[in-house]
């Protein structure tokens, strides 16, 4: 879904994703923090397996059998798993992002366009920001902000993400978010953000996300219900994203 308001060259991107997922063992609130360790394990196994056929064909055979194992569980999850309420991840991210574009959309400064963004597919590899990229305007006349996860937790502000390379954000956002209080500095590995297609596409980005012992709060579990989202966490990461929105939108003050 995207909407606009205002007119101009300069754009502003309210992006936050709209979908759930399916839940799997490896969410399991124990287990949750080694996700990035279990991509990297199966990162290193698929590409290293041309070189095993040739060199150790044994151990191919185990990472095969390693890989059919995994592709039956995440074909039996298919199958049998629920899908998740997603009221942290992210129908918090969504209100925040559609709450402020309301807020914002009457009072924006001539020549400013403001966009609310909610995709899908996020789950599934960012599937609808990438799908939006056909329809921006040139990284040069447009920043991003992204909401995730802000239901519960400590504030962070994202300047880089990346599971495998890291993927530094760029523009004006980074040190307005860093000249606020409320919100402090990260760079997320644990996963991706609907942003990763965008800051590799050169549009300067930013995410908001709310975390609790560096993983956001029932991902991806059971429990990530409306019972389990902070309203206070919600409104607070409303108010800095919009003193962050207004100090991007202010015109520089003169010499």
């Amino acid at each position: 879904m995207v909407a606009r308001a205002g007119r101009g060259e300069r754009r502003i991107v309210l992006l936050a994703h709209y979908d759930s997922a399916k839940t799997f063992f490896l969410y399991h609130p124990r287990r949750v923090r080694g996700f990035r360790r279990t991509f990297l394990i199966h990162a290193v196994l698929a590409t290293s397996l041309p070189l095993l056929v040739v060199w150790i064909p044994i151990l191919a055979r185990a990472a095969g059998v390693f890989f059919l194992m995994q592709a039956a569980l995440l074909l039996h999850r298919e199958r049998t798993a629920p899908y998740v309420n997603g009221a942290n991840d992210n129908a918090t991210g969504v209100a925040v992002a559609v709450q402020l574009f309301l807020e914002e959309a009457p009072r924006l400064p001539p020549g400013v366009e403001l966009w609310v963004v909610l995709t899908g597919a996020e789950e599934v590899g960012a599937r609808g920001a990438r799908a939006l990229l056909a329809d921006l305007p040139p990284p040069a006349q447009t920043l991003v902000l992204n909401i995730d996860n802000v239901g519960q937790g400590q504030l962070y502000y994202a300047e880089a993400e990346g599971m495998l390379r890291l993927y530094r954000y760029a523009g004006p956002l980074v040190p307005a978010a860093r000249s606020l209080e409320g919100a402090a500095p990260l760079r997320y590995r644990l996963a991706y953000f609907d942003t990763l297609p965008l800051t590799r596409a050169g549009y300067p980005c930013l995410t908001l996300i709310r975390l609790e012992g560096g993983v956001p709060p029932h991902w991806h579990w059971p429990t990530d219900t409306p019972d389990n989202v902070d309203v206070r966490a919600v409104d607070d990461t409303l108010a800095y994203a919009r003193a962050l929105l207004r100090s991007v939108l202010s015109p520089p003050s003169s010499p």
